[in-house]
C-alpha cells in the first residue's frame, strides 16, 4: 500500500482497490474496526475520483469471492463460527451488488446458502441450518434448477434436508432435541 500511495499518489484507484482487499483480510482476522476504517478510505477516494459504478460492483465481487474462500477454509479446518462469519459476510455482499430481485434469482447465492446450511448442520445447529437449505432451494425452484445436480460435486447437501424441508414432523422425530419452532421452515 505505501509503495502503491508513493507510485500513484493517495488518491488512485489502485489505492482504494487495495484499501478494499486489506479490509477484508482485517475482517477475517477479527479486526472489524480496521476493516471499516479502510472501507471508509477507499469509499472516500472513490468518491473523489469519481470511479464508475461498475468498477466498485468488481471489486466488492473480488471482496465476497474472497470472504467465500475463506470460509470454505475455515469450514475444512472445522473453524465452523469463523466459517459462518465469512459466508453470512460474503452474501451480504452479494446482496448488495445484486439487489433483492436479481439476489433471490441467483444459482450462486442459492449455493451459498446450502454452503451456510451445512456450515449450520455441521455445529449442529439443525434448525439454523434448515432455514439456509430452504432458503436456497426456493431460489434453486424459482430459477428452474436441480438441486441435485448443484449439489453433486460436493456433500453441502445432506440427503435428511430435503425430506426435512418437505415433512417437518420426520425432522421432528428424527431430531427432537434440535426441533424448537415448530414453524420455524
Amino acid at each position: 500500500l505505501k509503495a502503491q500511495r508513493n507510485a500513484y499518489g493517495e488518491e488512485h484507484t489502485i489505492v482504494a482497490q487495495t484499501l478494499v482487499r486489506r479490509s477484508a483480510l482485517l475482517a477475517q482476522s477479527k479486526h472489524a474496526y480496521y476493516s471499516l476504517l479502510d472501507k471508509e478510505k477507499a469509499a472516500r477516494i472513490n468518491k473523489r475520483i469519481g470511479r464508475e459504478v461498475e468498477e466498485e460492483k468488481e471489486i466488492l465481487k473480488e471482496e465476497a469471492t474472497t470472504l467465500f474462500k475463506v470460509g470454505t477454509l475455515q469450514q475444512e479446518r472445522g473453524n465452523y463460527d469463523e466459517a459462518l462469519d465469512n459466508f453470512y459476510a460474503s452474501l451480504q455482499i452479494q446482496r448488495r451488488i445484486m439487489g433483492n430481485q436479481s439476489y433471490s434469482s441467483s444459482v450462486e447465492v442459492a449455493k451459498l446458502l446450502c454452503i451456510i446450511g451445512k456450515a449450520h448442520h455441521q455445529r449442529r445447529e439443525h434448525i439454523n441450518a434448515i432455514d439456509a437449505f430452504a432458503k436456497g432451494i426456493a431460489i434453486y425452484k424459482k430459477v428452474g434448477c436441480d438441486v441435485k445436480k448443484q449439489h453433486s460435486d460436493d456433500s453441502s447437501m445432506p440427503g435428511w434436508v430435503v425430506k426435512c424441508i418437505k415433512d417437518k414432523t420426520l425432522f421432528a422425530v428424527v431430531n427432537k432435541d434440535y426441533w424448537s419452532d415448530p414453524n420455524g421452515v
